[in-house]
């Protein structure tokens, strides 16, 4: 269903807390009314292995007096422009109780309340003994997943190339295995360190930063050659137009990430051959693994003088590769992000391509060419009040990994370049 125009998206939502009893089913379904929600928001996020939230309303009928929270209830959010998608989540707390007066002096309490996913308390908080021989990574991630978190639909799914010969689980939580397990990993499709696990839309995902990258589907409009996300300077329709920037801002380069990115060397003991590993890693060399939407990267070489020495406790040099891959490749992707709000639309998904349209303040050019193009989306988030115009709006951290062209020659040249753009249409620009 094609999203046309403002109209469209006055989405409206709504709020349900339900109480379960002891047998697993509904048992009673309070419904908040909206004009009674300051703000209800929750984030998706590659780099998060959970969705959380919180949301901030007025009570004006003593109903946590009605309702006392237990740690038993579920919160179902339901939004969109049809009311299209309904999330369930855990109460993890309430944070705040607070009374206030309003001008006709009636008494009403305003109430905080923090809340998770379904999977959150299986991921964090219970405990698994558990032992693997010879399996791969990613069917162990896959066995963790699936009888463990009870998660059995996937989104991405990518297999690794090391097979391990013997995984011990002790009383670990899931997140911390999959987390331990994901940093060691390579792709058996492209070879590159620096996995992912999140849930999206009850799927999970366990990716590479690269195959994320290598998306060649990009949205667009289905009327004309406007790629889909711009400036809202530009928009033709306005407000009318669901992918238009209402406001944004660009994050700086850090350069306290610096340490991170020049390299250094990574220490181990092969116990085998009785000999130690000195892995040894600088940028330039790192940053060739991987494709970069543009012809320059976000930095120019790297001075290598100082370079930390750090002991990893690893005796495979392979695996201490990745270790160190992994962490360069999070960290380096996450330095030049775009934070924009746009008007809620509840298909956009952490995790796609998105092309964005940036015009340059140069009269003789017509496009900026450094910000021009391909960006990935970090996260999501989905931010509700019935105070707000438009009531559904989502803030969006868009990656970018490099300039698509650029006349600093000081910076290092990529040389896995992909900026080819394959398009989906799902909306008409006004």
């Amino acid at each position: 269903m094609p999203i046309d125009n403002v109209k469209d998206l006055q989405s409206v939502f709504g709020v349900k807390i339900i109480t379960r009893d002891t047998g697993g089913k509904d048992d009673r379904i309070i419904s908040i009314p909206s004009d009674l929600i300051m703000e209800c928001f929750f984030i998706e996020d590659i780099f998060s292995i959970s969705t959380t939230g919180k949301m901030i309303f007025l009570d004006p009928v003593g109903g946590i007096e009605l309702l006392p929270i237990t740690g038993h209830e579920q919160l179902a959010v339901v939004f969109g422009s049809a009311l299209e998608r309904e999330m369930r989540f855990d109460i993890w707390s309430i944070t705040n109780i607070e009374q206030i007066q309003q001008p006709e002096s009636a008494a009403q309490s305003l109430i905080e309340i923090i809340f998770v996913d379904t999977h959150f308390q299986r991921l964090t908080q219970l405990e698994y003994s558990k032992s693997w021989t010879n399996t791969r990574i990613s069917d162990i991630i896959k066995d963790i997943t699936e009888n463990m978190l009870y998660i059995t639909s996937w989104g991405h799914f990518e297999e690794t190339n090391e097979t391990l010969p013997y995984f011990y689980m002790p009383y670990w939580t899931p997140v911390e295995a999959i987390r331990w397990l994901s940093e060691r990993a390579s792709s058996r499709e492209n070879g590159t360190a620096g996995y992912l696990f999140y849930i999206i839309k009850e799927k999970a995902n366990f990716v590479t930063m690269e195959k994320l990258f290598q998306q060649k589907n990009i949205e667009k409009t289905e009327t004309d050659n406007v790629p889909l996300y711009y400036k809202f300077s530009q928009a033709a329709g306005g407000m009318g137009y669901v992918n238009a920037l209402m406001d944004w801002n660009l994050s700086s380069i850090d350069k306290l990430s610096l340490s991170g990115l020049r390299g250094g060397h990574r220490m181990g003991y092969d116990f085998e051959t009785k000999t130690f590993i000195d892995n040894s890693y600088n940028y330039t060399t790192s940053i060739r693994n991987y494709t970069m939407h543009g012809k320059r990267t976000l930095y120019p070489p790297l001075d290598y003088a100082g370079a930390k020495f750090t002991n990893t406790g690893e005796n495979d040099s392979a695996v201490i590769d990745n270790i160190y891959n992994s962490e360069f490749i999070h960290r380096y992707s996450k330095q030049l992000a775009l934070i924009a709000t746009l008007m809620g639309h509840e298909r956009r998904e952490a995790g796609t391509m998105a092309y964005i349209e940036w015009p340059s303040t140069l009269p003789s050019e017509k496009v900026n060419k450094m910000m021009e193009g391909k960006y990935l989306i970090k996260s999501i988030t989905h931010y509700l009040s019935a105070k707000a115009v438009p009531p559904y709006k989502n803030k969006v951290v868009f990656l970018r990994n490099a300039y698509t062209d650029c006349d600093n020659r000081t910076l290092t040249a990529s040389t896995i370049v992909d900026i080819d753009v394959n398009v989906k249409a799902i909306g008409s620009r006004r």
